[in-house]
């Protein structure tokens, strides 16, 4: 039979199928399309045996320049997808064999010398035996596969794309490019595909999956289910809205319930619709969230869907709530206000007014002090644009945080919020407006 030589993963291959060596002549190993990574012998060959197999396809076929570059290879397979011809050497015959192996190039003496044992090479932790069917890699799974949308509506085209993880798989680049892909993809207009991506669409409503077996030449198959679901849309939705009644910053203390509301504007030709707020499904078009801390913005998370699977997310306006009223420092006439607020724990500040003075900038600041008779250990925490600015100290601590330039115009810096340890519920921290 014809032998196949293609060489491990580090030898430079050009156009997968040519071997560029010796005198920089490409040389395609033979009339046949190169199986990467395979040589086509027997798994029976013996170590002298898989040798000489190597020596007579360099012999037969590359250049003497190739033998150099082949011993150097890190790793070879050898396949036998037809019966062998018996060997001659060692006495022994591989007919009628036709599993494969793969050994490592490191095992077997330079190429066209004999070993002086017949035996097989033992197997070791660098010799990797395949079989044709599909195995588990060890080192883990080859990579996932996802939806490009979560949701989609019928006839809309959907992509299903597999991403390889070759550092936890252990599939090197070179073996990633020659892998085979088959996909299933039940109900799809395209039920399968042999590409790294697949692109089909649905006729019926519902959740959906897909599978993609993804095929190596050293690593063998897997076959591997999409760790998201699709959903197809059916009846639509339309005309949701999401709305609440709350105005400005909420103080919870006065009144720590918000609500939020879909209008009567939602509709679907299929009833009767579910409203799931913050992952709760509810037969209710209002939601009621009951505060118990100040938060510089909320809004729920709504979904909306009925019994033809449809499902369409609706975005909900944010409510700021605070613990008492929300304090003001106010800017007039480009001074500053010497007055201090006194803010609760858990408050937040909001800096407005208006800067027209161009020959003065100055960096402004909120500056702070909690003062407590007899409380040996205080916190007190100062926040803005999601980072807190920590303080500690003892019977008084102070502690600032930068609003940056002050720029031309109104001023607006909001949710500038202060927290803090030590004294009791009525205990206040004094700030206020410096440069």
């Amino acid at each position: 039979m014809k032998q196949k030589l293609v060489f491990g993963l580090s030898a430079a291959m050009v156009a997968g199928a040519f071997w560029a060596c010796g005198s920089g002549e490409v040389i395609e190993c033979d009339n046949e399309s190169i199986d990467m990574l395979a040589l086509t012998v027997s798994m029976d060959f013996n170590e002298s045996d898989a040798s000489l197999a190597i020596a007579k396809c360099l012999e037969d076929t590359l250049p003497g320049g190739c033998a150099q570059e082949m011993q150097t290879a890190p790793s070879f397979v050898v396949k036998s997808s037809e019966t062998p011809k018996s060997s001659s050497s060692g006495g022994r015959s591989s007919a009628g064999k036709t599993s494969s192996s793969a050994f490592h190039m490191s095992s077997f003496g330079p190429i066209g010398t004999r070993s002086s044992s017949s035996a097989q090479p033992p197997m070791s932790s660098s010799t990797t035996v395949q079989s044709s069917s599909s195995i588990i890699v060890p080192a883990g799974q080859f990579g996932s596969c996802v939806p490009s949308k979560a949701t989609v509506e019928l006839n809309e085209a959907v992509a299903w794309t597999f991403t390889w993880d070759t550092k936890g798989s252990g599939v090197g680049t070179m073996e990633v490019t020659t892998a085979t892909y088959s996909w299933e993809m039940p109900e799809g207009s395209l039920a399968t595909a042999t590409t790294k991506t697949a692109n089909t669409s649905y006729t019926t409503s519902g959740p959906k999956t897909a599978t993609i077996t993804v095929s190596t030449s050293a690593h063998g198959s897997q076959t591997i289910p999409c760790a998201q679901q699709l959903n197809v849309n059916g009846a639509p939705i339309t005309g949701c809205v999401c709305t609440t009644s709350a105005d400005g910053t909420v103080d919870y203390l006065a009144d720590p319930n918000v609500a939020w509301t879909v209008g009567t504007t939602c509709k679907s030709s299929v009833s009767p619709l579910v409203y799931e707020w913050d992952g709760v499904p509810s037969a209710e078009a209002t939601f009621i969230k009951v505060f118990d801390e100040a938060q510089s913005g909320y809004a729920p998370k709504l979904r909306v869907s009925h019994a033809d699977n449809t499902i369409v997310e609706i975005q909900c306006p944010a409510v700021k709530t605070s613990k008492g009223p929300e304090y003001q420092l106010s800017v007039v006439g480009n001074q500053l206000p010497e007055k201090a607020v006194n803010v609760l724990n858990e408050g937040c500040i909001t800096i407005n007014g208006e800067w027209t003075n161009q020959y003065d900038k100055p960096n402004l600041k909120v500056a702070c002090e909690l003062a407590v008779n007899g409380a040996a250990s205080l916190s007190l925490n100062l926040t803005y644009n999601n980072k807190t600015y920590p303080a500690q100290g003892s019977y008084n601590v102070q502690n600032s945080v930068s609003l940056g330039a002050v720029g031309i115009g109104e001023l607006n810096y909001s949710n500038v919020c202060v927290s803090f340890t030590g004294g009791t519920e009525t205990t206040t921290a004094s700030c206020k407006l410096a440069r």
